[in-house]
């Protein structure tokens, strides 16, 4: 347990300095690097960071800015997932989870959403953690698992949140140098 706590936090000091210093979204090999720690560290399959954004009549969607997978390192992976394309009443469940700043686990047997899109990856289930910027919803860090729903014990799941919020500190000072 120790020294999977001192993986997981050296990947939460790397990864928020890369965040800094990288142009938020473009690839960075040593960033999925430390996303493969961390899929490592907690015997997962796919980590990713996803932005939510909207579109012209104001539907949400959300695009992946990174992500590692086990079956190799994709080069700037421009996901798109539309929220057209799941089904309403599951999404604002899960919306209002992110929002309420809790973590959200959806796997391909309990839930109708994206179930396409996790065939199309090899997941099985997916567990997100919400990325809060200025209080309000910017995007959510997901672990993905292809062989069952994603559970976490507490010690773990401190940690992710802990990631989480790293993450939404390294965003928030790249926003910072972008208006200067």
């Amino acid at each position: 347990e120790l020294a999977l706590t001192k993986r997981l936090m050296a990947s939460l000091n790397n990864i928020s300095t890369l965040l800094i210093s990288s142009e938020l979204g473009s690839f960075d090999e040593r960033l999925s690097r430390t996303l493969a720690v961390i899929a490592s560290a907690l015997d997962i399959d796919a980590v990713s960071i996803w932005q939510i954004d909207y579109d012209d009549d104001n539907e949400r969607y959300s695009v992946m800015l990174y992500q590692w997978l086990d079956s190799g390192m994709p080069k700037n992976t421009s996901t798109v997932r539309l929220i057209k394309k799941v089904y309403r009443e599951e999404y604002e469940r899960w919306f209002e989870s992110m929002c309420k700043n809790k973590p959200f686990s959806i796997g391909i047997d309990t839930s109708k959403v994206d179930k396409e899109f996790l065939e199309q990856q090899g997941l099985f289930s997916l567990y997100s953690l919400p990325i809060h910027i200025d209080g309000t919803l910017w995007g959510y860090l997901e672990l993905g698992d292809a062989k069952e729903l994603s559970v976490f014990n507490e010690q773990q799941v401190s940690l992710l949140k802990m990631y989480a919020q790293l993450i939404t500190l390294s965003i928030r000072e790249r926003m910072k140098l972008k208006e200067k």
